[in-house]
């Protein structure tokens, strides 16, 4: 299953709620910073930025 993160809130709320980062996971851009989406990779996390926001 991909997880679709469209907001930080969103993303907070998903971490909290699965007691970590799950993958992989999309996000919209402006979500995650550069080197956030860095981090998260080395970790083995299976993460795609979209390279414009997406409005729900």
């Amino acid at each position: 299953m991909v997880f679709f993160v469209l907001s930080r809130a969103g993303f907070d709320e998903l971490v909290r709620d699965r007691g970590g980062i799950p993958s992989p996971l999309w996000v919209t851009a402006g979500v995650l910073s550069d080197t956030q989406l860095s981090d998260l990779r080395s970790q083995g996390i299976d993460v795609t930025k979209f390279t414009c926001p997406v409005i729900a």
